[in-house]
């Protein structure tokens, strides 16, 4: 009888300790983390590494690059479009350049077309004069054989965008700088000097961009 009401009152005395007195298993720090998640009672997640959960604003962005790709690139499967806009936002981003903004040098020059070559021999998406295409390659330490590479859409975008972000910094104003890609800097500079820089070209990129902004 005696030890029964001993041992009650000892139990009586361990409920009421302090939880932080209570004894815890304590893990062995050099088992693997997921047998210590499991001796802890820790819930099980879901298997995504934290590098490859991408951000909300990335992922709004990428999706909002795939709209305006779904209009014009309506022959192109699904999964090349998706990784053409994870592409054309990283190269963007890079430059702190909008994407939005590339897409609309993009619909402006070429309107999609990735074979498009203009009357003076502008290449691609971006109409990338072979010239500029081999001058910005060197900055980027890549070496075109020829100026046919220059159609690749990825090389394209990666000159081109690298290109206009060049300019940017030139100029210090983006009116500037989109004349500059169209006319080249040396007529910016001359048709300033004159005062006739009419900024034609800068509208309408930037009448698309909105365009594309509210799309």
């Amino acid at each position: 009888m005696f030890k029964a009401r001993m041992l009650g009152t000892l139990l009586i005395v361990a409920l009421m300790l302090p939880v932080w007195l209570v004894p815890l298993h304590q893990p062995d720090p050099d088992a693997p983390l997921a047998r210590i998640s499991h001796s802890i009672g820790a819930v099980r997640g879901p298997q995504v590494m934290l590098e490859d959960i991408e951000p909300p604003e990335k992922v709004r962005m990428i999706n909002h690059i795939l709209r305006v790709l779904d209009i014009y690139w309506t022959d192109v499967a699904a999964a090349e479009k998706l990784r053409f806009a994870e592409f054309l936002y990283e190269e963007s981003v890079a430059y702190k350049l909008d994407p939005m903004l590339i897409l609309a040098v993009i619909k402006v020059e070429s309107t999609f077309d990735v074979n498009a070559i203009s009357s003076r021999g502008a290449r691609g998406l971006m109409q990338l004069l072979p010239v500029v295409a081999h001058s910005r390659a060197e900055v980027l330490g890549l070496k075109l054989s020829t100026s046919a590479e220059i159609f690749d859409p990825y090389l394209n975008v990666r000159l081109g965008v690298n290109y206009l972000a060049h300019l940017r910094d030139r100029f210090r104003d983006l009116n500037l700088a989109l004349e500059a890609y169209y006319l080249g800097p040396t007529a910016v500079y001359e048709l300033m000097s004159e005062q006739e820089l009419s900024l034609g070209y800068a509208r309408r990129v930037l009448l698309t961009y909105h365009r594309f902004r509210r799309s």
